[in-house]
Formats: structure tokens, C-alpha cells, sequence
């Protein structure tokens, strides 16, 4: 995918359709065009558009899988399959309440999808394959340049902390919210303050960080094991979702970059496993919550689909709540003009916890939601943020430098790849593979991965050096006492 989006017709193509997007919202504005910004589309017939997304889908991702150096992690790649993935998905509408998409959620999705894609053009237009190298190289690399031994201590005792914080949380909370009889107001209310409650979500990026050290080393794999799944233990008692596909996908691409060789079938039977921990999750916390009940009166949501209503509900609810607030910005949400996306670096600062007042656009998505759906789901895809701040013009801007970073990064780790870069892009495709829920580069989680991440890795270099040099020095005093 990378090479067709760097080619000058794909590059044409995405800016043809991004003008397209912009002259039907500017004659719909304007009275120009009849077809109005409210209009729905496709009230009807929209199974054949899931048909048609499918295959796109699978069609993107496999193309030119007998390349040696097929990638299904480019950017460009994957942020398509992605979006046909979640567009195949919306189109099915298998309740009542989700509504037929406007004109004007049309071309914002449409033109966000574009502009990324045309960011990803642009930016390996700078940095040409050409100078890539293979990913057989890469993977020599991304080796870390640690001291097992610095490394290992270290890892310990951020695991350490983490569960320490986690137990203190529990014996504060007096139970594991998976367990809660509301689960939702425990799941965001679990926490005594919020460092206390940052140095718990720590085990994020320790569970990555272990693997990285029991792939590369071979050494003290049980327990660097137990480290990994541990923290995926940890988010399952606090019905965290979110932070165990964090695990499973910053894991996944570290992995990707690192092993010589990728055992297809246990990396899937990995992945079954754990989604299937995640729906565990989504179900105790919907069966808890009442949650399914409400979807089997008057929603004509299928009985047979039920264990997947959880899953389903958060793929097709981000783009519902997306057109409701494009309908409701300006006039009742007035552009916030740069707040919700800044919000990563207010974060440090805020003393409340999750859940409570936050400057977030969930945290103002609660009540809303409620009332236009009956119940509160407060994602908005990766749009949410730039559309509150900026309008659909926000929207397309946020695409083309989200594209571009993105298309940088993945070109940087093929150009010059290192340990961190390789997680770098772990978080990127992190950021990817969640667009179609929420905006990841608009919360502060990536950003304390990175910069842990990097702590880390120059810590662990450091000591490497040092005892190198420390050894190379030796023969020379020996030489000089003789």
C-alpha cells in the first residue's frame, strides 16, 4: 500500500476526492447543490454497501502479500482497512436507533479518511522507499541496546510500583470494579488520586516492555511472562478494555519488528485468546449494567447477536455520536478552538480522576449522549476532537498531519530503525487500529508511554555503554601494571 499511495495517480486521486468533498460541502452550504448537509443518505439498500466495504477491506490488507517485504502495519494499509472495516460494519444498522449518516457525516469521515491518506502521500514523497531498507534489516536494528541486568532491575521495579499503586487502589475502593454492581461509575471512579492512579497505568507499558526484554534476551522468560499477563490481569479487574487492546497491540507490533521469525498460528491463537478476554470484559460489564437488557426491548438488535452486542455497539456508536455532534456544532457546542486536542498537555496538571470533570470531550459527551440515545456512549472516532475544536475544516487539517506523522514514523523506522522507533510505531498503529473509537493522540496515555519508553531505553543504553567501556578498559590497565 505504501508504494501504490506514494505512486503520483494515487497521490492525484486522494486530492481529487478531497476537492470533490469540499465543492459538494461548499454548494450544499451555500444553496448551490440542493442536496442539503442534513440529507440522510442511503436510508435503505445500505447492506449492499457492507458488501461492498468487505472486500475492500480484505482486498487492501492482502494485496501484494507475496512481496517479501509486505507489510499489513503501514500506515497507509492499515488505516484503510481499518475504516472499510468499521464503515462495513455501520452500514449493517441492526437496531432502530442508529440513524442513516448526513451529507455532512459523510463528508466529514470522507474527507478526515482522504486527507490522511493524501498526508501518507506526501510524506513518502520526502522520504522515498528507496532508501527503506528490508525488514529482514530492520529487525537487526530494533534490537535493543540494553544491559539485561539494568534492564531487568529497572522493569521490576516500575512492576513493582505499579502493583503496589493497584493494591493500595483496591484496599482504598474495597472491591475490583468488574465486580461492581455499577460497574460503569467504578470503572471511572476507580482511583484514589490521579498519580496514584498514572503510576497504576504504568503496567501498560511495562507488559511491552517486558516482552521486548524476554524476546530479545531469552532470559527469565516465566517471569517477565508473569509480568505481561499480570497487567492484562490488572485492566480485566478494573473492566478496562482499552488498555488490554493497548497491551495486546504495542506487544504485537514490538514483537513484529523484533522476532526473526513470526509464528503465525500462536500470534493468533494469542489474539483469540485475549479478544476473547475482551469480550468477557464488555459482557460482565453490559450484563452488570443492564445495558443488553435495554437493547432487546423496542431496538430490534437480534437475539443471536447479543454476545456481540457489546463489541458491535463500539464500533457503530462512534460514528452516531460523530453525526450528532456535527449537527450540534456550532450551534449548540461552539468550537472549543484547540482544547480537547491540547488536552494531553493539560493532563499533568488536572487533579481530578478520571471520570470526574476532566477537560476531555467524553467527560462533556456524558449527559448529551444520554439524551439522544437513552443511554451515555461518549466516543466519537478520531474525528470527535478536531470537529468539536476546529469544524469539519478541523477535521481534514488533523487528517493530513495525522497521515503525515504517521507515514514519518513508520519511514523513519524502515530508513533508521532502532528500539525506539520500533515503538514509535507501535503506538502509531496503537493510534490506527482505535481511530474508528477514539482520537489516541488527543489523550495523554501516549505520550507517558513515550515518555517512559524513552526514560527507559537511554537509562538501559547508558549502563550498556558504561560497562563497555569499562570493559574495553581493562586489557589496556593490565597491559600498563605489566
Amino acid at each position: 500500500m505504501g508504494d501504490n499511495l506514494n505512486s503520483p495517480l494515487a497521490k492525484a486521486a486522494a486530492l481529487v476526492a478531497v476537492l470533490a468533498a469540499t465543492a459538494v460541502a461548499v454548494g450544499a452550504g451555500s444553496g448551490v447543490i440542493s442536496l442539503r448537509m442534513d440529507s440522510r443518505l442511503l436510508p435503505g439498500g445500505h447492506w449492499l454497501f457492507s458488501a461492498g466495504f468487505a472486500p475492500l477491506a480484505i482486498w487492501l490488507m492482502l494485496r501484494g502479500r507475496s512481496h517479501p517485504d509486505w507489510d499489513p502495519l503501514e500506515p497507509g494499509r492499515l488505516f484503510s482497512f481499518v475504516w472499510c472495516v468499521t464503515l462495513a460494519i455501520c452500514f449493517l444498522r441492526l437496531s432502530v436507533f442508529e440513524a442513516p449518516f448526513t451529507v455532512r457525516l459523510a463528508l466529514v469521515v470522507g474527507g478526515g479518511i482522504g486527507m490522511f491518506l493524501f498526508g501518507v502521500g506526501l510524506a513518502y514523497s520526502l522520504f522515498p522507499r528507496a532508501t527503506w531498507r528490508s525488514l529482514a534489516a530492520v529487525r537487526r536494528g530494533v534490537q535493543p541496546r540494553w544491559s539485561f541486568h539494568s534492564a531487568f532491575l529497572l522493569l521490576c521495579a516500575l512492576y513493582l510500583a505499579a502493583i503496589g499503586a493497584f493494591a493500595y487502589t483496591i484496599y482504598h475502593f474495597g472491591a475490583f470494579p468488574i465486580l461492581s454492581g455499577d460497574i460503569e461509575w467504578a470503572r471511572n471512579s476507580f482511583a484514589v488520586n490521579s498519580y496514584l492512579q498514572r503510576l497504576l497505568l504504568t503496567l501498560y507499558v511495562v507488559a511491552p516492555l517486558a516482552l521486548s526484554l524476554a524476546v530479545t534476551f531469552r532470559k527469565h522468560r516465566a517471569l517477565l511472562a508473569l509480568m505481561w499477563l499480570s497487567g492484562a490481569a490488572v485492566f480485566f479487574l478494573v473492566a478496562s478494555s482499552y488498555f488490554i487492546l493497548t497491551i495486546i497491540i504495542v506487544s504485537f507490533v514490538l514483537y513484529r519488528y523484533t522476532a526473526p521469525k513470526l509464528d503465525w498460528r500462536r500470534i493468533g491463537a494469542i489474539l483469540l485468546v485475549v479478544f476473547l478476554a475482551k469480550m468477557a470484559v464488555d459482557t460482565f460489564r453490559f450484563i452488570r449494567s443492564g445495558y443488553y437488557a435495554n437493547l432487546t426491548v423496542g431496538q430490534d438488535f437480534p437475539a443471536a447477536l447479543l454476545p456481540v452486542a457489546g463489541d458491535y455497539f463500539y464500533v457503530v456508536m462512534n460514528l452516531q455520536v460523530l453525526q450528532h455532534l456535527a449537527e450540534a456544532t456550532p450551534a449548540l457546542f461552539p468550537y472549543q478552538h484547540g482544547y480537547y486536542l491540547s488536552y494531553p498537555l493539560r493532563a499533568p496538571f488536572e487533579r481530578g480522576t478520571s471520570g470526574q470533570g476532566k477537560g476531555k470531550l467524553t467527560d462533556a459527551l456524558w449527559q448529551p449522549t444520554a439524551d439522544w440515545f437513552g443511554f451515555s456512549t461518549v466516543t466519537s472516532s478520531c474525528f470527535g476532537e478536531p470537529l468539536e475544536d476546529f469544524g469539519m475544516a478541523g477535521v481534514w487539517f488533523w487528517g493530513l498531519v495525522a497521515g503525515f506523522g504517521a507515514a514519518a514514523a513508520y519511514a523513519r523506522l524502515r530508513r533508521q530503525p532502532s528500539w525506539m522507533a520500533n515503538f514509535i510505531m507501535a503506538q502509531v498503529t496503537l493510534a490506527i487500529l482505535v481511530s474508528f473509537f477514539s482520537n489516541a493522540f488527543a489523550l495523554f496515555d501516549v505520550y507517558w508511554a513515550l515518555l517512559l519508553a524513552w526514560g527507559f531505553d537511554r537509562f538501559c543504553q547508558a549502563r550498556s555503554e558504561r560497562a563497555w567501556s569499562r570493559a574495553s578498559l581493562r586489557p589496556q590497565r593490565a597491559a600498563v601494571g605489566t
